[in-house]
């Protein structure tokens, strides 16, 4: 049997001419007429506005969630049921999905005949059209703001903060300096080979705001959903123009002004050559993160690796299990295929690693690698040569159709040719990294960092583990007659590993 689910609605109670009480009793005497003997099913908002969405009015919403195929919904007039065009227009589509019908007791709107299925074809026309209208206002308005250099609204980049317009009027984005100083971590961090997993944990366990809440907390908008830093975020925040100073359009290209060059509406967080090396990198990983998803599984990664090495061949010690406790191990290579191979116990290794740096770098002033920008020249010509190919293209295919664009062409191809002219006799200068002395000591630092950032701050400093076989005879050898804290890639230890090596062979 069909329910009859008859809806009444108020915004004040004092309205006396729409009063609940005749709504109801009219509603029931429509129901007797269009279903008689049917069960009816009352729900009320008091008090509510008709031009609330349905789903924040507890009556409505109860109603829509009830509701099912063959009920009628009876509403005394079409403004008792929503005030909104369109939020009436996205009733009666559920409905209709629903097969649930729709009538009113005092406006000629009825599902249930083909007059008032044609009436509410004619609503839902009039309902497209003021979306549509909507919508051109809203692009219209966000267009104007744009051209006075206002904030448009919606969302905006980690990097950028709102602030108010120097008209008094509208706000701005600027450059945010807090985000920037977490962002130049971020970049030093990646180029000097860590993961972006790696990164974004850390940054969540020292509890810095993740982007969407750095940026929300701005708007003055509710605060979000608790969220964290990801590769994902990362990953967006680094492929962003915005890093060198650049407006970028929908489609991530760089909207040039009138001399034909990119807006740069911000200074700069990243160097040129530092942003396409950033951007190199990101390829590079995204590759080899393919190349690995495809082939064997890698190692159980631990604290120390990278650092600790096989004193014979130089190899990599991989963690494995050894009577129910880690040891790090040496396995054969292809470079080395006949190498002994050695191991150690982690908890072993540990210890006298240790009070080993406590004591040899006890007065070794830390070093920290700073990354000195170079000058592309051959890639900033490149560059220039393309977009003045792109504006002779624009420019055949009828892209500038009205005079003042024409003007905007030809100043932007001035521009860039003149650009083009000083280019030719610059020199190139490679980006290259240096190592400058911090005011901490190793030992300092190595005391203050947990067991996987005492393996980076090795790595850093350019150190490693050199771990060798033990005497010959001796069972259990002391880790410091067998270990070596030593410089990677040291000459000097790479021609006593090799002796030592064909030593043991």
């Amino acid at each position: 049997m069909r329910t009859v689910r008859l809806y009444r609605r108020i915004s004040k109670s004092t309205d006396e001419s729409t009063a609940l009480e005749r709504q109801e009793n009219d509603g029931r005497e429509l129901a007797d007429h269009k279903a008689p003997g049917c069960p009816v099913v009352v729900y009320t908002d008091e008090d509510v506005s008709g031009v609330k969405d349905p789903r924040e009015r507890p009556g409505l919403s109860a109603l829509m969630d009830e509701w099912q195929a063959g009920d009628l919904v009876i509403f005394w007039k079409v403004d008792r049921l929503s005030r909104s065009l369109l939020h009436f227009v996205s009733i009666m589509e559920a409905a209709q999905a629903t097969k649930v019908d729709l009538v009113s007791v005092k406006d000629p709107f009825d599902l249930t005949t083909a007059s008032g299925r044609m009436f509410a074809n004619m609503l839902a026309s009039f309902a497209q059209f003021e979306r549509e209208t909507i919508g051109a206002r809203i692009e219209s308005a966000r267009a104007h703001l744009r051209t006075e250099g206002k904030f448009a609204g919606g969302r905006f980049p980690y990097g950028l903060a709102l602030a108010p317009h120097s008209s008094g009027k509208g706000k701005v984005l600027v450059r945010d300096d807090q985000a920037a100083s977490v962002i130049l971590e971020a970049v030093q961090r990646f180029l000097a080979g860590e993961a972006l997993n790696g990164i974004a944990m850390d940054f969540n366990r020292r509890g810095i705001p993740s982007p969407r809440e750095h940026t929300t907390a701005q708007t003055g908008k509710r605060a979000p959903k608790p969220s964290a830093w990801s590769h994902s975020s990362l990953r967006g925040i680094l492929r962003n123009r915005h890093l060198i100073g650049q407006q970028a359009d929908k489609r991530g290209r760089p909207v040039l002004g009138d001399d034909g060059e990119p807006v740069q509406p911000w200074p700069p967080i990243l160097d040129r050559d530092v942003w396409n090396l950033v951007q190199d990198e990101l390829a590079t990983r995204e590759e080899t993160a393919v190349a690995r998803r495809v082939g064997p599984r890698s190692p159980r990664l631990h604290a120390l690796n990278g650092v600790a090495v096989c004193g014979l061949c130089s190899g990599n010690l991989r963690a494995a299990k050894s009577g129910g406790r880690e040891v790090l191990r040496c396995s054969p290579t292809p470079k080395r295929p006949d190498c002994p191979g050695v191991s150690i116990a982690t908890h072993r290794l540990t210890p006298w690693l240790d009070a080993e740096v406590a004591r040899t770098f006890a007065r070794v002033h830390a070093v920290e690698r700073v990354f000195v920008p170079g000058n592309n020249v051959a890639e900033e010509r490149a560059d220039v040569e393309h977009r003045l190919d792109e504006l002779e293209q624009d420019r055949k295919a009828g892209m500038f159709p009205t005079a003042k664009a024409v003007e905007r062409y030809r100043k932007q191809y001035v521009a860039l040719s003149l650009r083009l002219e000083e280019l030719e006799g610059a020199e190139t200068v490679e980006p290259h990294w240096i190592e400058r002395p911090t005011e901490r000591t190793v030992a300092e630092l190595w005391a203050e960092a947990d067991e996987r950032g005492r393996g980076d701050l090795l790595q850093q400093q350019g150190l490693c583990v050199a771990v060798y076989p033990p005497p010959p005879g001796e069972r259990i050898t002391p880790p410091g007659k067998r270990c070596r804290v030593q410089p990677a890639g040291d000459p000097l230890a790479e021609a006593e590993r090799e002796a030592r090596y064909q030593a043991e062979s």
